[in-house]
């Protein structure tokens, strides 16, 4: 009697245990992806023959290799500069301040703002043709442009607890009511971690996922951009790596690359686009900007790489290296520029 009373309690003890394990698992589930973070400074839009916009806190710039060429002013309460997305292809750009979107036409250089003021501050913004998305914490809202009329604006939470989602980290529209949503997973006790790419229809008042693909190639999502039609994606690939002693990846080693991914939204596909293994040990993007044949990403400590879209290969070192502290942002200018603002004069750097 006394051995099947012991054995009872071991029983009851091994399984609270494997609750309590499973529990503190669960409570200490790492978050796959480290916070988006609002630039919260200038910010530059490529204005065409190697001149740009420069949006700041009060007023924006027409800037070329004269200077100044126009200064336009904010309208109060716009606030710092959170997010930028440029769609070249068709001719559209949005700057996302805390509190106001700015619009602009490029191919008349017309900057113009959104008439109601932002409801949240922005993290992430999209620009595909007339359609821009403006992301916050919570909510995901969808304007037309020129304009800015809100379409419609929607909660977030509901949709991430469904699909436990943390968060989500970009919304890229297709239509009026059909967009890509990137959301991201954390590792659990019975689970990976997971960067997920959903394709969702809300024509029948409420969303529904039309497709929905994972990105293989990313264990952590830093930054996301578009450039109006596809997604890229950028983060760390992790993997544990048991070759020879002496090689890159000695027996055992955890090794991390950096990564940009770029999803075809049409076909849904993900393809890695840069593979750079050289230091992303050290590396957390907070910015990308992307335009025809380059890829520019500002590092959190202040680095700047500016990668070549490589066709349909994969690049794996950058053109270009630079560090320009930790207050500033990056922006495509032309095939072999890009220019950096921030604190001081603007910057032009050349890639071959």
């Amino acid at each position: 009697m006394t051995s099947r009373r012991c054995s009872a309690s071991r029983s009851r003890s091994s399984r609270a245990a494997a609750l309590l394990c499973a529990a503190a698992l669960e409570g200490c589930a790492a978050t796959p992806s480290p916070p988006l973070v609002p630039i919260d400074g200038p910010v530059a839009v490529a204005a065409g023959a190697r001149e740009f916009f420069l949006f700041d806190r009060d007023k924006v710039e027409l800037r070329g290799a004269d200077g100044v060429a126009q200064t336009l002013a904010a309208p109060a309460g716009a606030g710092a500069p959170a997010a930028v997305s440029v769609d070249l292809e068709r001719g559209w750009a949005c700057v996302a301040c805390r509190g106001a979107l700015a619009i602009v036409q490029l191919a008349d250089r017309q900057v113009t703002w959104a008439t109601a003021p932002l409801a949240e501050p922005p993290l992430a913004l999209a620009v595909s043709g007339d359609l821009a998305a403006v992301l916050s914490r919570t909510s995901v809202a969808v304007h037309r442009l020129p304009g800015g009329e809100l379409l419609w604006r929607e909660t977030l939470a509901p949709w991430l607890k469904q699909f436990r989602l943390d968060e989500a980290r970009c919304v890229l529209p297709l239509s009026e009511q059909e967009f890509l949503l990137v959301g991201a997973r954390s590792m659990r006790f019975n689970s990976n971690s997971e960067i997920v790419v959903q394709k969702i229809d809300r024509s029948q008042g409420q969303w529904r996922v039309v497709q929905q693909t994972s990105v293989p190639g990313l264990t952590f999502l830093h930054a996301c951009a578009s450039d109006g039609h596809a997604l890229y994606l950028a983060g760390v690939h992790e993997e544990m790596r048991t070759g020879p002693m002496g090689a890159r990846g000695q027996g055992g080693a955890l090794l991390m690359t950096f990564v940009i991914v770029g999803v075809d939204p049409a076909t849904m596909n993900a393809r890695e686009i840069v593979w750079d293994e050289r230091h992303a040990h050290r590396v957390l993007a907070r910015q990308l900007a992307v335009g025809k044949d380059l890829v520019a990403v500002r590092h959190e400590g202040g680095e700047l790489e500016i990668y070549r879209l490589v066709g349909e290969g994969r690049s794996g070192a950058p053109m270009y290296e630079g560090n320009f502290g930790p207050s500033f942002s990056a922006a495509w200018l032309s095939p072999n520029d890009v220019v950096v603002v921030g604190a001081g004069e603007p910057r032009i750097v050349r890639v071959q």
